[in-house]
């Protein structure tokens, strides 16, 4: 199984690598490797067959992870299709608990129309509040706490002979 991006850890510093050995190592094709040579990957003497430095390598890896990364500003949440931090449409947002402690932000992505997340402990709820608008979710409630019944229930006063079949 090939990865996005491969471990920079697997890299020794101190040794030099021929293109199918970084292949064997990474477990990629050598064309990938090729690939990052013409993106900037630097060649000890840059004659064929290649000879990559080890620490050259793993600079170059590094590099790649961390321009991949992206960080949400705190009025962002993360849209998996477009692959971006985004601002919700409306700047609205549905706050919904996994833990007692956190949760996740829900929020609609105004290029793609579909949902964007982002977690969030719920201490921190207070330092979003005023760049979004959080919608929190409603407690249901028991039947205990109704005030007043529906017309169509049975739990009527007792003094109420209406619903009652008269012998």
């Amino acid at each position: 199984m090939t990865r996005r991006y491969p471990n920079p850890g697997l890299v020794k510093i101190n040794r030099s690598y021929e293109v199918h050995e970084l292949a064997l190592l990474f477990g990629t094709h050598r064309n990938t490797i090729r690939g990052w040579i013409t993106k900037g990957l630097k060649t000890t003497d840059g004659s064929r067959p290649y000879l990559l430095h080890g620490t050259d390598v793993r600079e170059f890896l590094q590099a790649q992870r961390k321009s991949a990364y992206s960080k949400c500003q705190p009025h962002e949440l993360f849209c998996l299709k477009c692959k971006a931090p985004k601002e919700p449409l409306d700047k609205r947002v549905a706050y919904m608990p996994f833990t007692e402690s956190s949760g996740n932000f829900q929020g609609i992505c105004p290029d793609c129309g579909k949902r964007i997340f982002r977690r969030v402990s719920f201490a921190r709820l207070g330092t979003f509040s005023g760049k979004l608008v959080i919608q929190l979710p409603q407690a249901t409630l028991d039947i205990g706490d109704i005030p007043k019944p529906c017309v169509n229930c049975d739990l009527g006063d007792p003094g109420d002979t209406h619903d009652k079949v008269q012998p």
